[in-house]
C-alpha cells in the first residue's frame, strides 16, 4: 500500500483505520481513475493533451456496510463520488466530465472487492451476485456448478456486473437469454444518503411502477448497485451453426424479421453489411449472415430445421455451411484488443455507437447513417482523409433489432482530432435521431451523449432530474452523467 499524500486520503482513512487497503490518492492511481475507455479521452492524450487527473482519491469498500459507511460520511462532507466497476465503459459515464466545475473533492468508488456469487438457488435457478464481480469471472464460477447467466459481452474479461447493471448492458447471446434488465429480479444498493435498499425478489410483481427499472441504467448517478438476484440457466446441452450469403442487407433483414416472428430464437444472429462483409470477410457480392443456436438438444435441432427450411425457398439466400459461424464463435472477443491498434497512429479516429428501431425503420436508420458521414466529410474537407461506417446487425426482437456501426476516420491536417471527433458524433446522433432511433441500444449514455439524450427525453429528462434530488439533495453521486 503507498503513502497517502494528501489531507483527503488521510481523512477518508481515518475512517477505516482497520484497512489499510481501503483508499489510495497517489498520482498514478488517480490518473488511472481519471478516464475509462471513452475513445475521445485516448484521441487527446495520443495528441499530446494530458489532463490533471479529474479524481481526487480512490476507495475500495470492502463490503457493503463499509460503502454505506463511507457514503454516509460523504454525504455529510460533500465530497462528489464516481461509483467505478471495472472502467470499460466507452461513454465516459464512470468519470467527471472535462469541463466539469471543480469545487469539492472527487471521490472514484471501486467496487470489486465485492466480488462474489452470495447464492445459488439450484431449484428456482436464481443467483444473488455482488456487482465488482468480472463478468468472466462470475461465468465460470457459475459453469463449475453447472450454470450459466447467458450475458456475453464483449467486454467480458474486463467488465463487471455491475457495470452491467448500470448499463443495461448486452451480452452476444441476448437475442435468446434476454438482456441484462431480462434477467434481474432484484437489486440491492446503497442511497446517496448511505441508506440501504432492496427491491422485492419475485418473479414478477404488479406493486406500482417498477423500482428495478428506475435503477438499471442509472449510470451511477442514483445508487450504488452493490448486488442483483438473477435468473440463471442450465449450461447448453447442443449448440448448432448455421451461415448464410445474402443477397443484400434488406433481404437479410427481412429472413430474420420471418424466423422471429415466427417465434425462432437462435441464440447469435449476425448480419454484416455490405461494407463490412467486403472489407472484414472479403465478401464482394452480398452480405454475410451467422446464426448460433444452443440450449436443449430438441429445441437446437428443430430451430436449425426450420431456419433451413425457410431459407431453402428464399432464393437471395445461400447456405455456407457451419464454418463461418464456428470461426466467429472462436474469436468472438478478438475485437475488443483491437482499439488500439489504429488509435495509435496519429489522426486517427475509432468508435462504435449502436442504435435500434423497429423493422420497419432499420433500413432507413442504416441508410441514413451512411449518409451522414458524407454530411460530416463536407464539414471537414480535406484532401486524401478518410471517413467510413461500416455496420451489423447482432440483437433481434419480435418488433425489430439494433445496428451497431463502427466509425473510423482521420482527421484532416488543418483540424484538431477531438474536435473532428466532436463533429462526426453530432452528425451522426442527430441522424439517429431524425430517425426516431434509440440512441443507445446497450453502451449506455455517459457523458458523451448527454445532450442527444436531453433532446430526445425533454420534459422526462426534468422528471428524471427531479427524481435524482429526492434521493441525491446535495447531488454528490456522480454529478454529471446523463445531463443530471
Amino acid at each position: 500500500m503507498k503513502a497517502l499524500v494528501s489531507a483527503l486520503g488521510n481523512e477518508i482513512q481515518s475512517l477505516f483505520p482497520e484497512d489499510s487497503a481501503f483508499v489510495a490518492d497517489d498520482l498514478y492511481t488517480r490518473r488511472v481513475y481519471s478516464k475509462d475507455l471513452m475513445p475521445r479521452v485516448h484521441l487527446e492524450a495520443r495528441e499530446g493533451d494530458l489532463q490533471e487527473p479529474s479524481i481526487d482519491a480512490v476507495v475500495w469498500p470492502a463490503d457493503s456496510e463499509k460503502l454505506a459507511k463511507f457514503v454516509r460520511a460523504a454525504n455529510e462532507k460533500g465530497w462528489e463520488l464516481y461509483p467505478y466497476g471495472a472502467g470499460s465503459g466507452v461513454c465516459g459515464g464512470a468519470t467527471p466530465g472535462r469541463d466539469q466545475e471543480r469545487h469539492r473533492p472527487r471521490i472514484s468508488v471501486d467496487l470489486k472487492r465485492l466480488d462474489k456469487i452470495e447464492l445459488l438457488d439450484e431449484k428456482s435457478q436464481i443467483a444473488k451476485v455482488q456487482g465488482g464481480i468480472i463478468g468472466q469471472v462470475l461465468e465460470e464460477d457459475l459453469n463449475q456448478r453447472g450454470f450459466t447467466l447467458g450475458h456475453f459481452p464483449s467486454s467480458i474479461y474486463c467488465s463487471s456486473f455491475g457495470g452491467y447493471l448500470a448499463t443495461r448492458a448486452a451480452g452476444q447471446l441476448s437475442t435468446y437469454y434476454g438482456k441484462i434488465e431480462d434477467m434481474v429480479l432484484a437489486v440491492e444498493g446503497v442511497l446517496p444518503t448511505g441508506e440501504f435498499f432492496t427491491t422485492p425478489v419475485a418473479p414478477r410483481l404488479a406493486v406500482g411502477p417498477d423500482w428495478n427499472h428506475l435503477f438499471l441504467g442509472s449510470e451511477g448517478s442514483l445508487a450504488f448497485l452493490t448486488s442483483a438476484w438473477v435468473k440463471v440457466h442450465k449450461l447448453a446441452e447442443n449448440r448448432r451453426f448455421l451461415s448464410f450469403v445474402v443477397s443484400s442487407t434488406e433481404k437479410a433483414l427481412e429472413g430474420v424479421r420471418q424466423w422471429m416472428q415466427e417465434g425462432l430464437r437462435p441464440a447469435v444472429t449476425r448480419i454484416y453489411d455490405e461494407d463490412e462483409s467486403r472489407m472484414l470477410m472479403g465478401i464482394k457480392d452480398g452480405v454475410k449472415l451467422v446464426c448460433i443456436i444452443e440450449g436443449e438438444q430438441t429445441l437446437t435441432d428443430f430451430t436449425a430445421l426450420r431456419i433451413n427450411q425457410l431459407t431453402m425457398k428464399w432464393p437471395d439466400w445461400k447456405d455456407t455451411g457451419e464454418e463461418p459461424a464456428q470461426h466467429w464463435w472462436a474469436h468472438r472477443y478478438d475485437i475488443s484488443y483491437n482499439q488500439q491498434l489504429i488509435l495509435s497512429h496519429r489522426r486517427m479516429i475509432l468508435d462504435t455507437f449502436e442504435v435500434s428501431t423497429s423493422w420497419a425503420g432499420l433500413p432507413s436508420l442504416h441508410k441514413h447513417v451512411k449518409l451522414a458521414t458524407e454530411a460530416v466529410a463536407k464539414r471537414f474537407p480535406g484532401k486524401g482523409e478518410m471517413l467510413l461506417v461500416i455496420a451489423h446487425f447482432s440483437h433481434f426482437y419480435h418488433c425489430g433489432g439494433n445496428i451497431y456501426f463502427t466509425l473510423c476516420g482521420r482527421s484532416p491536417e488543418d483540424t484538431p482530432t477531438p474536435e473532428f471527433y466532436d463533429g462526426v458524433w453530432d452528425e451522426l446522433l442527430k441522424a439517429c435521431e431524425a430517425q426516431g432511433a434509440a440512441i443507445s441500444h446497450h453502451h449506455g449514455i455517459g457523458r458523451l451523449k448527454a445532450l442527444a439524450y436531453r433532446r430526445q427525453r425533454g420534459v422526462l429528462h426534468d422528471v428524471l432530474k427531479s427524481f435524482k434530488h429526492e434521493l441525491d439533495p446535495k447531488n454528490i453521486l456522480n454529478p454529471g452523467n446523463l445531463g443530471l
